[in-house]
């Protein structure tokens, strides 16, 4: 026997401003810093050439020059937005800002970062060198699915390439979930999954039932809808944790993808669902 889920996609009351919901990451790893979105754009990504830039990009190395160094095993991401916006992770932290381009010059302008520590010394090096790259971007190239930005010496400080992109045939493990105040993380969390197949369908485990639905993913705009779950007999902790996951899946409306991550928000850009990469 299943029951259905049927959500629409209004914001949460209290939840505004893109990033405004405060992350509380319990168990033993340190808390990310809740951060608000900035408030104006430094202009548009439409502007001459930007056409190219636009999209997902994931870090392939950075340096100063031809003196480049790997992207560590969690490599940072970009999505440069059409409108002069961009989010991303230094593989680390997640992080969002404002981007200009006139014709092969870029200038980036970084704003809220989430406060987690890297996990060793790859992550942490790498994370310093994105955020001085990105600050340093004067210019950039576009060769095919490759991304170089470069300084006002017209030294390589970032290479990207093109990728990944669509919610098709990926897996994942929830790490963080709305329950309608903050969004949060439990004991229970790593019970909690989700498949995006490539016929349209969603599946997973709401860490007690199993639940399926369907899914439209239109260049980053999602909709989840008709959600079902089996009805097994959960504790009063994993029922409730299940039932604001389910929730949290119905309020999407927007995502956010990288090689390691997915983060799913609301019409308003509060964040419903954290995963990683599932095992």
């Amino acid at each position: 026997m299943q029951r259905s889920f049927r959500h629409r996609s209004a914001a949460l009351g209290g939840l505004s401003a893109l990033f405004a919901t405060v992350v509380l990451i319990g168990a033993s790893c340190t808390s990310d810093a809740g951060f608000e979105s900035p408030t104006t754009s430094t202009g548009s990504g439409e502007a001459g050439g930007a056409a190219s830039i636009v999209g997902p990009w994931t870090l392939v190395s950075y340096g100063s020059g031809g003196a480049q160094t790997s992207a560590a095993p969690e490599p940072a991401a970009l999505v440069l937005a059409d409108d002069g916006r961009f989010t991303g992770s230094t593989g680390c932290n997640n992080l969002a800002g404002d981007y200009t381009v006139s014709g092969s010059k870029l200038t980036v302008s970084p704003g809220p970062m989430t406060k987690r520590a890297c996990i060793d010394d790859a992550g942490n090096a790498q994370e310093q060198a994105v955020l001085a790259g990105l600050t340093s971007a004067a210019g950039f190239g576009v060769d095919g699915d490759r991304l170089t930005i470069t300084d006002a010496g017209g030294r390589t400080v970032l290479v990207f390439e093109r990728g990944p992109e669509g919610l098709a045939d990926t897996a994942w493990t929830v790490s963080g979930i709305n329950t309608g105040t903050a969004v949060v993380s439990s004991e229970f969390i790593g019970a909690l999954n989700a498949t995006f197949a490539t016929d349209g369908t969603v599946s997973g485990s709401g860490g007690c039932n199993t639940f399926s639905g369907a899914y439209t993913d239109d260049n980053g705009s999602v909709a989840i809808t008709d959600l079902q779950s089996t009805e097994i007999g959960c504790g009063p902790e994993r029922a409730t944790l299940e039932s604001q996951y389910l929730a949290a899946l119905g309020r999407a409306a927007t995502y956010e993808l990288t090689p390691s991550s997915l983060t799913l928000r609301d019409a308003d850009g509060a964040i419903q669902v954290m995963f990683t990469t599932a095992p």
